[in-house]
Parts: C-alpha cells; sequence; structure tokens
C-alpha cells in the first residue's frame, strides 16, 4: 500500500470505477469479479460504504457554510467578536481565493462530493 494518499485514492477509484462499470453490464444477480478475483459485491461491502460517508462527513465539515468575517472567517460570531449581523452570503470555512479571501459557500468540494451521491448543478 501506498503511503501517498492521492496515489492510494486514485488506484482505488479507478479499480472501483472499473468493477462497477463490468457489474453494470453483468446480472445484478451474480457475483461479477474483476481482474483479481474480487466479487463486487464484495468490494462493496456495508463497512467500505460506513467508512466512506464518515470520511464525506468529515470533508462536509472541514467545507461548512460560516458567518463571512473576512479573511478570518471562523465558525461562529463570538470566536470573531461580530455583532451576529451579516449581510454577505455565508462563506466556505476552509476555500480560499488566491488572494486569500473566502469563497461563497457551498464551494467547489461541496459540489463535488455531492455529484458523488448523485446530485447535479440542473
Amino acid at each position: 500500500m501506498t503511503t501517498d494518499p492521492l496515489a492510494y485514492l486514485r488506484d482505488a477509484l479507478d479499480k472501483r470505477q472499473k468493477i462497477a462499470e463490468m457489474a453494470m453490464s453483468a446480472c445484478w444477480h451474480t457475483d461479477y469479479c474483476d481482474e483479481d478475483g474480487e466479487p463486487f459485491h464484495a468490494a462493496n461491502d456495508p463497512a467500505a460504504v460506513l467508512r466512506r460517508i464518515a470520511a464525506d462527513r468529515k470533508l462536509l465539515e472541514l467545507h461548512a457554510a460560516v458567518p463571512d468575517h473576512g479573511r478570518f472567517s471562523e465558525r461562529t460570531c463570538e470566536e470573531s467578536g461580530c455583532d451576529g449581523d451579516h449581510s454577505a452570503p455565508p462563506v466556505c470555512r476552509t476555500c480560499r481565493t488566491h488572494a486569500g479571501d473566502p469563497t461563497e459557500a457551498p464551494c467547489q468540494t461541496v459540489e463535488i462530493l455531492a455529484e458523488a451521491w448523485g446530485w447535479t448543478a440542473n
């Protein structure tokens, strides 16, 4: 196993995509196997799905919508010392422009995660 998470993720996604695409053309009730002999159903076991959901929830927390307090937007008004009156739309807690300003929520990361679960912009 690689210590590079990006390389690992790319490999895992490629493998899962290939298995799923091959299984799409097979009868769902068969136990279709990939080139390593791993059954599609085993590769998508509930424990793996739950781990993915937990990871996605952590990403969503990192990219949560927060009040726009400028470059130093915090989770709460109390932490930033504001009066709670916000006229600007919420921003992503994590994402910033090249100039360091917060990006409007929902950010592209949230949109991409949502697409993975079937969301479309239209």
